[in-house]
Order: C-alpha cells, then structure tokens, then sequence
C-alpha cells in the first residue's frame, strides 16, 4: 500500500518544493510583521503610566483644596482633647495624693518626726497606685542647700517645697528628668493641721502614665508637643515636621502646654509624590522585564518540546517529555503526544500490538504536579531512642552514649513536621555552651530544614532570650540544646511548639514518630538573628529602679552571663561578675541554683563586696536562687510570695501556682494578701500550661523557675525575675534579710537530692504511696507524694531531668519537723534500704 501510495503521488525534487513554496501556511499578523512578546505587555504598561500620573495630579489637586484655617481648627481639636486627657490623668492623682495628705495618721506622722515620716513615706508607696516615690517633709526654714538635699537633690522639687511653704497652698504639678533622661512628674500636696501648714507631701510618678494615652495618637496633618514652660520637651505625637507653630493650649494645674501645628498639605508634597511615582515607574518597568525574560525562557523550553515532539511523530520514535512550563501548552503538548505515541505504536511488531495506537505515555494527568508524601523515612530503632530520654519537660540524656547527631536530626525532622502542622512555618533554635551543644543544634536544624521548615538560628543564647524572640516574630515555635541543671556530660532538648511547652505525651509522641518514619519532607530556609538588645530594652522599658543596687551575679559558667550583666548594668545596678564566663566543664560549681551548696561561693562574694544581694542563674538563664546582704540563701518560695505579694495589690484575686515543693506559708499568704493560690505539677511544661489555663499572674517552682505573666510573657525567665525583684526592693528601701523576713519559715529543708538508678525513683515514690501509712495526715498525690499533717509536711517525688529523688519537709517547730523526718525514713529504709538519706 505504501508503495501505491507513492507511486502515484510521484513528482520530481522540484515540483516538490514548488508544491511547499505554494501551500506553506503563513502566520496572519495584523500589521504584516512579527512582534517580540514584549510588545503584548505596552498597553498595560502605559496604562499603569497614565493611572500613577493621574493619582499624582489628583493628590495635587486636593492639597491646593485644603485651606489653612480649616486646618488650623481641625489641629487646635485634637491638641484640646490631649489638653482634657493629661489634665484628667494629672487631676486624678493629684486627688489621690490631696486625699493621702489629708489622713491623720500623715498628720501624725509629721509631727512625730523623721523615723515616722519614713515609716509613712513606706506605707504610701505600697498603697498609692502607680506611685514610684513619696516624700513627706515638714514646714521648716531650711536653707536651699538642705530642701534639695532631702528632696532627691532636685532643684525643681526644692523651689516646690518653697513655694507650698510660702503659699500654704498646692503648686502647679512640674515634670522632671533624671540622670538617665527617664521623665516624672512631681505633686506637692500641702498637710494642714486646722488651717496650719505642718508639712508637704511629695509623690512622684512615671510620666509613661501620660505617654502611653498618646503613643497610639497620630491625627493626619497635625503636629503635637506637650511641653514644660521652661521649654523642656515632654511627649510628641502625631505628623512631626510642621511649618511653625499655630498656637498652644495650657494644661491646668501645671507648668505644661499643648502646642500644635498644621503641615502645610494634606498629603505628601509634590515633589516626594514625584519621585515616588517614578520609582514606582521604574520598578514596574524592571517587573515587567522580569516577566518576560521569565516567560521568554519557559516559553522557548515549551517550543523545544514541541519540536521534539514533532520530530519524534516523523520518526515514529514515541516520546515522553517533561512537564510543560506554561499550562497554556498543556492541550498542545498533550495532542502532540498521543501523535508521537500512535505513530510508534503503528509500527511495532505484533508481539507488542496491545499497545493501541490512541494511548499515549503522557497524559493530562501526568502533566499535573506531583504531591510529595507527608510520610518519609526518618526512622531509628527504639534502641537508639529509649523511653528514658522522654521526661516530663524535656529530652534530656547522655551525650555521645544516650544523644547523638543522628538522634538531633532525627528529633529536627519531627518537629518541623510538628510545627508545620500546628499552621507555623519558622522555628526558633539556640543553644548552650556544653561540649556536643554546637553540633546537636547544627544537626537539628539540617533535620528541620529536611522538613520543609524555616529556621531562625540565635545560636548561642539563653532559654528567656530564645523564648522572647519566639514571643516577638509571628511563629511562637523554638527548640533550645540545653541540659539545664544537669552535669556537664548530660544535653538535651527543650521544645515550644504553636506558644506550648511540650510535656511527656507530646514528647512521647515525637519518639513514636521518629520510630514510625512519620515526618514531612521540603526545603527550608536558613536565617539567623540577635535579639539581645531588644530583649534588654523591652525589660528596660518595664523595670523601673528607683536607686541602683550592689549586686553579685554568678552565672555557674553557663550562657547567661552576656545578656544578664548588661541588663542589670543597663537597670542601673553595680554588677560583680562571679563565673559569668560560659566554660562548658563547669569547672566551679553545677549551674543549678536549686541546690544550695552551689550557692556557697556566691555567698562569700555578696559579704566580702559588702553588696545588697546576690543573684545566680543556671546554665540557660531561665531559674534564679537569690541571697541576702548577710549570704543567707533565700528560698525559692520565699520568692515567690514576695513576687505575688506585689502583683496581688494591683490585681486582687489573682490566680498564684506553686509546685507541689513549696512551703505551705506559701498558698496562707497568697490568700492573706487576696489572692488565689494553685498547687500544681512541678515542671516548666506544666506550669506554664497551668498559668495559660487559669489566666494566672504568676507560677514559680522551689528549682528557681519563675513564670511572670503580669508585664511580661508567662514563660520562665530567671532574669525578669530578677529584674522585678529589684524594682521592688529598691521602692522598698531596706535590706534584703529584712524585706524577707516575714516570709521565712524557721523550720524547713531545701531541696533534698538522692541519686538513684534511672528509673528507681519513680518505683520508689509509686511503693511509698502503695505501703505508706500516714494515719489522719491529707495524702497529695499530684506530683509525687506530698503527705500534710496539721503542724508538718514531707515530699518524695521523682526528678523530671535526673535519675533522683526529691525530697523536702517542713513543720511550724523542730520536734514535728523531726518526726515527719522519721516517718518518711522508716517507710525509705523499708522499700529501699540502699538510700543513703541525707536527713
């Protein structure tokens, strides 16, 4: 048949090509000639050109429309209503300090002299809300020198004082900057005895009180200044560069104005707009090459399959080809396809006939993008991942012998997966100084990017600064490499997934993941960061002293150190370093200031500096311990209640949790104070899930983890602790041991250790509660087992990141101390005799 075919088709090489000459098909192009795709994208641009140019001839128009004198009322409008807000915030505490002033007991006070004005300056800066400082002064003839000596050695308080003592009356309220440039404003209330001026009561306040009214203040046209008479500079607001200014507005009962001012157009001006709208021009025009050379290039790739394809079809070869680039050439390509196939198939031999001619090896279906499996390989054997890494808080082992690189990635891997899957996209990563830290975080973060997960690496940094750069960035999401209390040669992990520690069942679930391959697969993005100096000035901005402090910090050679010091030195503090220097042999003490005899050297340094307190940090930054000026260690829950104490004044009822280690002063005074105390699992991960569910103002543990959510953020942070502990001992103006005082229970152990096997402790605490008979005592067994009678209590329970037991006791006098000691250690000695208790 071929052969007839061409036989009667036959001519010769030239009719051939005159035959092609005369039926070749020719594109019909309107203007007679080819066009470069560029040439599509003209109109759009001009179109673009024009709009951008119109919008700059609009906003012209509409700033010539817009006259002075309506711009002037709209400004003096808005400076009124800032005049009646800082007016209203002034009165108010001016009626708050007249009614103070008016109190008998002030009166008193007064006339019984000095140590009684300082009792009452005492009581009234705990009661007056918002107050920072108070001074109460009597009506004496003092010489200037001695007025600005008694008032913080301000001259503008010192005129203060004379004016009220001269007038018998109250002065216009002044603001006032000190040495840091930190502003205040100052009331001077005059006390009368009948109509007899018998003293002046001082009281000073934050001027971010008015500030923070204005911060969010920003009226279109108008610029805004508060203002001191003498010229000083108080709160600015709305659109700063204004021509000249229109007028001002005093504050009544002050020395302050409201000045205001109009810009001169509504909009930017002319000549910004043009160089706006070229730019835009200009980067239109660089998108729209972009474009095309994109276009160009996937459109000649798409060209080149076709040609291929066509070739093929001639050749009877078949063809498979790549997926197009434009889904345009999706139907083309497709069609071309099935030729190429049919030709092929229409000359195999009939061995291979079942082929039919109409199927081809690409369909639309294979031109559709491929779904990658959420399900990879990703596996270790459950030797290599036993159960006892999964603690209650963390992944915490071995180095080398229980944790590897593998196992980090491994553990890297599921979390990117985890925190894809919770809606996030980043992970946050940091680490501390131990010897195989380095090398788990580069190895988790390879795992995570596997997963298709970005990653924020802060290197090395503390848990708090981890967890505030997490806070501050749209994912909540972090890891750190830390084996926090633990010896040198132990590491571990500490995972925040969507805002949440995650707590044993979700790291038991990271485990069976890892077992069961059961992981995502992409390409993440790398990226690092310092947060360090915004941390500093978000705590800075928060955390006000009155007076600096004395102050030994011992970091135990961990992390902390690099941001710890400068935080304190930048609150106004003279810092000591003691082993601040990160070491990863720890050489001097355990980083863990839960244990008291890590705290010994810090003692000596805080007596023999003659210092106001002493503060130590673990390894990570995220648990504290404090000492007084006299070296004695201050319990942890002493901590707590001197924290909730100050918290509950300014919010009755609040929600206080304490772990089940604390002393049982601890939920009487909370409730003394009007609160309300929670007693709960003791554990970061727990805590922090508790302090979220009741919505809670404060959690802390005996281990020294603080949880501050009033101000703050809610996650464990042994230096905002820190922080707020100063700017409540310095309102307070006493010693440490004394401001303490109240809280101290005279008989009570710290935290008692005992090491054991892994795994023992636990069997240990579960035989207590199974053959412990405790008579009439209330049997807690929420963490552990804490056993409470009327006069004494004791606690066993497991640790959550070493392989120990936990003990602790306390009673209101020694002989009930010394019997609940002999109860738990007659039970002890019976189911595990080898203990070698320490009580």
């Amino acid at each position: 048949m071929g052969e007839q075919v061409s036989g009667s088709t036959e001519k010769t090489a030239e009719e051939k090509q005159e035959s092609a000459t005369e039926h070749t098909a020719k594109p019909a192009v309107p203007d007679g000639r080819s066009h470069s795709m560029l040439y599509y994208f003209i109109p759009v641009l001009v179109l673009l050109v024009l709009l951008i140019a119109a919008l700059v001839a609009g906003q012209s128009w509409l700033n010539t429309r817009n006259t002075a004198g309506k711009l002037e009322q709209s400004a003096r409008l808005v400076a009124e209503s800032v005049q009646k807000y800082v007016g209203a915030v002034v009165q108010g505490k001016s009626e708050l300090v007249r009614l103070a002033a008016s109190r008998p007991a002030v009166l008193k006070a007064v006339k019984e002299g000095e140590p009684a004005m300082v009792a009452m300056d005492r009581v009234l800066q705990n009661t007056l809300p918002d107050v920072l400082l108070t001074r109460l002064l009597p009506v004496k003839d003092w010489s200037d020198e001695k007025i600005q000596q008694e008032l913080f050695g301000s001259y503008a308080a010192a005129d203060m004082y004379q004016r009220v003592r001269d007038k018998s009356a109250t002065v216009p309220v002044e603001a006032l900057k000190d040495k840091k440039g930190k502003v205040y404003f100052l009331i001077a209330m005059p006390v009368k005895d009948a109509d007899q001026l018998a003293g002046v009561l001082f009281a000073t306040f934050p001027f971010k009180l008015i500030a923070k009214g204005l911060k969010d203040l920003h009226p279109q046209g108008v610029s805004l200044k508060l203002e001191q008479d003498t010229g000083m500079s108080l709160v600015e607001a709305g659109e700063q560069g204004a021509s000249g200014q229109a007028g001002r507005i005093p504050v009544p009962g002050t020395l302050w104005h409201v000045g205001y001012a109009n810009t001169d157009t509504v909009g930017l001006p002319l000549p910004i707009l043009a160089g706006m709208a070229a730019v835009v021009i200009v980067l239109l025009v660089l998108a729209l090459l972009w474009s095309y050379r994109r276009l160009q290039r996937d459109y000649q790739q798409d060209m080149g399959m076709t040609v291929t394809l066509v070739d093929a079809t001639l050749k009877r070869l078949g063809a498979t080809v790549q997926q197009p680039r434009l889904k345009e050439s999706i139907p083309a390509i497709e069609m071309l396809t099935r030729y190429a196939q049919a030709t092929r198939t229409a000359s195999v031999n009939a061995e291979r006939q079942e082929n039919r001619a109409g199927q081809p090896q690409m369909t639309v279906d294979n031109l559709q993008p491929q779904k990658t499996e959420d399900h990879e390989v990703c596996s270790l054997t459950p030797e290599q991942l036993p159960e006892t890494l999964f603690h209650a808080n963390l992944i915490r082992g071995l180095s080398d012998a229980e944790l590897n690189a593998e196992t980090a990635q491994a553990i890297g891997l599921i979390v990117g997966s985890m925190v894809q899957e919770a809606g996030g996209d980043s992970l946050f990563v940091a680490r501390d100084n131990r010897r195989t830290s380095s090398e788990y975080a580069s190895s988790l973060i390879a795992g995570a990017l596997a997963s298709g997960c970005n990653v924020v690496d802060l290197e090395v940094a503390p848990m708090p600064l981890l967890s505030f750069a997490a806070r501050m960035a749209s994912s909540v999401s972090a890891v750190m490499i830390t084996g926090g209390h633990s010896p040198a040669e132990f590491n571990g992990f500490k995972i925040i997934v969507d805002g949440k520690p995650l707590a044993q069942p979700q790291l038991l679930e990271i485990r069976e993941r890892i077992l069961s391959g059961n992981c995502r697969q992409g390409v993440g993005n790398l990226s690092s960061k310092d947060m360090r100096s915004e941390y500093i000035h978000a705590v800075s901005e928060d955390v006000q002293l009155v007076e600096g402090m004395k102050v030994v910090l011992d970091c135990g050679n961990g992390i902390a150190g690099s941001l710890a010091v400068p935080l304190l030195e930048g609150l106004g503090c003279e810092v000591i370093e003691l082993f601040c220097q990160p070491e990863s042999a720890y050489s001097n003490h355990l980083p863990d200031p839960s244990n008291v005899e890590n705290l010994t050297a810090l003692s000596k340094e805080v007596v023999a500096h003659e210092a106001d307190i002493g503060i130590a940090l673990d390894a990570d930054g995220d648990a504290l311990a404090i000492v007084d000026e006299q070296g004695k260690v201050i319990a942890a829950d002493e901590l707590i209640m001197k924290l909730g104490s100050d918290i509950i004044r300014r919010h009755p009822g609040a929600d206080v949790i304490y772990d089940v280690a604390c002393s049982a002063n601890l939920p009487a005074m909370i409730l003394a104070s009007g609160g309300r105390p929670i007693m709960w699992k003791t554990g970061h991960a727990e805590l922090q899930q508790k302090l979220m569910e009741t919505g809670g103002m404060l959690a802390g543990e005996m281990s020294g983890h603080i949880y501050i959510q009033e101000r703050w953020f809610g996650f464990d942070d042994g230096m905002y602790a820190a922080a707020r502990l100063l700017e409540i001992l310095s309102l307070e103006s006493m010693p440490v041991s004394e401001a303490f005082a109240e809280y101290h229970s005279a008989f009570a152990t710290p935290l008692l250790q005992v090491d054991t096997p892994p795994g023992r402790a636990r069997q240990i605490v579960a035989a207590m509660k199974h053959q412990g008979d405790f008579g009439d005592a209330d049997v807690v067994e929420l963490d552990g087992l804490r056993v409470e009678y009327g006069d004494s209590w004791g606690l066993a329970r497991a640790s959550n990141t070493q392989p120990s037991l936990i003990l602790r006791f306390e009673a209101s006098n020694e002989e009930a101390l010394l019997q609940i000691q002999d109860r738990f250690r007659t039970l002890l000695t019976q189911i595990a005799p080898e203990l070698p208790l320490p009580f």
